[in-house]
């Protein structure tokens, strides 16, 4: 998502666009008042609100992710998935002291040794900083 955010649209790009639109909403009528006489005023104005309506929804979706009201709420969905993992790993690591006790894990069920010390989050979890990836290294945590 960063990089997405982080990529400007060229500035070029933008300036030809608009361009281009201004320039077809002032030929369209000459090319179509042959045909439709003052029907084409009526028409090339729906044509080209219609048009500047399009441009204006593509520059409010050039940034999808900022904090105007039409933005995608990534803090409050980052905050639910959040929570919903937390309470997935926390259910897991309920399941796994009740197999340790019962001896299926660990213990003298023979599940394979000792569950003392072992963190089941360290296995499912794992973020990079910026400086670790660069780095090679890795670090466990939530």
């Amino acid at each position: 998502m960063e990089t997405i955010k982080l990529t400007p649209i060229p500035i070029a790009h933008l300036i030809h666009q608009k361009q281009v639109l201004a320039l077809f909403g002032a030929v369209l009528p000459f090319a179509m008042v042959d045909e439709m006489g003052w029907w084409a005023v009526p028409i090339v104005s729906l044509v080209i609100f219609t048009l500047y309506g399009i441009e204006g929804i593509g520059s409010q979706l050039e940034d999808p992710f900022g904090y105007d009201r039409n933005d995608i709420k990534m803090d409050a969905i980052v905050e639910d998935e959040r929570v919903e993992i937390e309470a997935i790993l926390n259910e897991w690591k309920k399941v796994t002291v009740v197999r340790g006790e019962d001896g299926l894990v660990g213990g003298d069920g023979g599940g394979g040794g000792d569950a003392g010390g072992y963190e089941p989050m360290e296995m499912f979890i794992r973020m990079r900083t910026a400086t670790q990836e660069r780095d090679g290294g890795v670090r466990n945590g939530i």
